[in-house]
């Protein structure tokens, strides 16, 4: 089993492979899932620390520039965008036995940066309800305004995730029924600690 070392790189959590290469460059340490591994690891470490803050801004700059990752982690290999990176990948290529195959030479060996989808955005809006009241309340109008001025982009559309993020913002529902929103909500919650949790935010050593 490989081993998995968690590190801070800047304002990012990275989930490193522990092969001595913390560069920005080394994909095997989470680059495409960098957002969404850096807001859950602040949240499941319940970390409210100005670090947390400072984090959540650096996450919601790229979201709002629509990147995965920040320009330094580039290698050179990625695809020019996310429509280039689809036709590449599901059109022309074959998965056998659980290895791709081109049909055309490969001229990018990796997804690019502007290849979001919904996972990082509802990452995001975890670490916000998280962070909410860590500091007395002080800095909650500066966490709502950010929360609040990022969008998800229209292809990312589906109407629970759009429900959500309203819900987020302001919730007009009847006080019983936000109740029920949220023991329905606690019982996911639950049942994922007691019968499906594992040790991804874990250090994982051999």
């Amino acid at each position: 089993m490989k081993e998995k070392l968690w590190y801070k790189y800047k304002y990012f959590w990275r989930r490193g492979d522990n092969d001595g290469d913390d560069t920005p460059q080394d994909r095997d340490d989470g680059t495409g899932d960098l957002i969404f591994n850096t807001m859950t690891k602040v949240t499941y470490d319940k970390d409210k620390s100005k670090w947390a803050r400072k984090s959540f801004k650096a996450c919601a700059d790229l979201l709002k520039a629509h990147k995965r990752w920040p320009d330094e982690f580039n290698k050179g290999d990625e695809a020019p965008n996310r429509y280039v990176y689809f036709f590449k990948n599901k059109l022309l290529s074959i998965k056998i036995k659980g290895k791709r195959y081109y049909l055309l030479k490969n001229r990018y060996g990796y997804r690019s940066q502007d290849d979001m989808t919904r996972d990082p955005y509802i990452a995001w809006g975890s670490c916000y309800a998280h962070l909410l009241g860590c500091d007395n309340g002080i800095h909650d109008a500066d966490l709502k305004a950010t929360f609040e001025s990022i969008t998800i982009p229209w292809y990312l559309y589906r109407p629970n995730t759009w429900g959500w993020r309203k819900r987020m913002i302001k919730d007009n529902r009847l006080h019983f029924v936000k109740r029920l929103s949220y023991f329905r909500a606690l019982a996911v919650v639950n049942y994922f600690e007691k019968n499906d949790e594992d040790d991804f935010y874990e250090d994982r050593l051999n």
